[in-house]
């Protein structure tokens, strides 16, 4: 080999600056040329070399310039890839036609990708480009964590950079989850949440998670007086959700027709009972007080009403013995819709008969014969829209003595309510006969599905003689 280049040898090295570096060089003769060294104009080759410096030191022979039209030889360490054909070529083959790419490899086993751009490669088989340091992905070898192509000192270095997203698969039911192989067995059946939904395992998010995907079948039970339909659990029929439970507005006491309207002890046909009760206290003995429970409240087993309700009491009465009363038991406030509406107690005028003061103690029978008021009236009267059922009665003054007197007392029964509670009151003498009929049905009878409660009295028409008030009790 001559010193200098022929007519059948161009000279191709790099500068000594390059052969000392530590990263890749390239070179690009990007201008044609000739064999001599002098620019071609016919713009038949352009030359790119690629060098590393450490592996390329010596010059590149090559075939004279007849054969440069036609082939190269490839040689020291050497691969050339001519650029149309994109594809390697092994040591010592002869390839032609076309731009030439030069690259050098550490085993001499060039491995081009793009035309053009010369590709260094450690074992001739990872097919890198050189110029993609820092962008290239590569596997790792975890597979919850993403690498890229570094280079470190002039040799490309798998390095990781962070890790995969979540849910990426790495493994027979397992997933990546902020970057370590966790098991989540997706796509397996599950309970959601929800009564009435069919579930199966997502493992999207990284971590097995419950996803609803199907509904059970409408009428499966999903809680206390609940079922599913349509893939909601809902109240069963006849029943409605208040506060997340299903009540029955037509029965429930703390829901009595509508959420959250409360009875003061039961509801009936969405209607809150206003009459809760009644009983009869005695005196068997002088004096009175005490008295004796001669007739117990229902409702509450004893001579008392219910808890939460309010209470009113007759007049002494004369009966068999020496002095009774009658206790009626109401709701505290009149509703809309209540049945009973309430009680009051007239007596025949007495100059200087006595009669109780509703503020306390006792006050002179007033002349219009008011003895005690109604509650809800403040008066001797019924409530708008409620009939008056007068009951005929034999009363004590207090007065200090024995006399006796007629009144009435009167219970207030409304027609057009819904019957609950109370269904009005009669009045039978000893000997059967109706003395006072039922305004709810006409006659000495109660209304169906009422029961009657009776209480003993004197009355004085058209004669003295005992009788039975009954009060008709739903």
């Amino acid at each position: 080999m001559s010193d200098a280049p022929s007519a059948s040898h161009l000279a191709v090295a790099p500068s000594r600056a390059a052969r000392e570096h530590d990263a890749a060089a390239r070179y690009d003769l990007g201008a044609p040329i000739s064999a001599d060294g002098s620019t071609k104009r016919d713009g038949s080759w352009t030359l790119v070399a690629s060098v590393r410096a450490r592996s390329f030191a010596t010059l590149v022979p090559l075939v004279g310039v007849a054969a440069l039209a036609s082939s190269f030889v490839v040689g020291l360490g050497c691969g050339f890839d001519v650029s149309g054909a994109g594809q390697d070529v092994p040591l010592g083959d002869a390839i032609s036609g076309g731009d030439a790419t030069f690259d050098v490899a550490r085993d001499g086993d060039a491995r081009d990708a793009h035309d053009g751009d010369a590709l260094d490669v450690l074992d001739g088989t990872d097919g890198i480009d050189g110029d993609a340091c820092g962008t290239a992905p590569c596997e790792s070898g975890d597979p919850c964590k993403d690498a890229v192509l570094t280079c470190d000192g002039g040799v490309p270095k798998c390095t990781v950079v962070g890790p995969r997203p979540n849910g990426t698969p790495c493994g027979v039911s397992e997933v990546c989850n902020e970057g370590a192989c966790v098991a989540c067995p997706a796509d397996t059946s599950c309970t959601p949440s929800d009564p009435c939904k069919i579930g199966k395992i997502d493992c999207s998010s990284g971590g097995p998670v419950c996803q609803p995907v199907d509904t059970v079948p409408d009428g499966e039970a999903c809680g206390t007086g609940r079922s599913c339909a349509a893939g909601v659990c809902a109240c069963d029929a006849g029943t409605t959700d208040c506060g997340g439970t299903c009540v029955d507005l037509a029965s429930s006491s703390l829901d009595c027709g509508k959420c959250g309207s409360a009875c003061v002890l039961s509801c009936v046909k969405s209607t809150c009972q206003s009459y809760l009760g009644s009983y009869e206290v005695a005196c068997t003995g002088s004096p009175c007080p005490p008295v004796t429970c001669t007739a117990a409240n229902d409702r509450t087993g004893a001579c008392s009403c219910p808890t939460g309700a309010a209470g009113w009491g007759t007049d002494q009465l004369e009966t068999e013995h020496p002095v009774t009363a009658i206790g009626i038991c109401r709701a505290p406030t009149l509703a809309a819709d209540a049945d009973f509406g309430g009680t009051y107690m007239l007596k025949d005028y007495a100059a200087g008969c006595m009669a109780p003061n509703p503020a306390g103690g006792l006050m002179p029978l007033p002349a219009s014969g008011c003895d005690i008021v109604n509650p809800y009236t403040g008066a001797c009267s019924c409530p708008s829209g409620f009939v008056a059922s007068s009951m005929r009665v034999i009363s004590y003054c207090f007065d200090g003595t024995a006399r006796t007197l007629g009144g009435w007392v009167i219970f207030c029964w409304s027609p057009t309510a819904p019957a609950v509670s109370f269904g009005g009151t009669f009045e039978v003498r000893d000997d059967s006969s109706c003395a006072f009929g039922n305004p709810a049905t006409g006659a000495c009878t109660c209304p169906s599905g009422a029961t009657a409660h009776g209480y003993r009295v004197y009355l004085d028409v058209p004669s003295l003689s005992g009788a039975t008030i009954y009060v008709c009790d739903r």
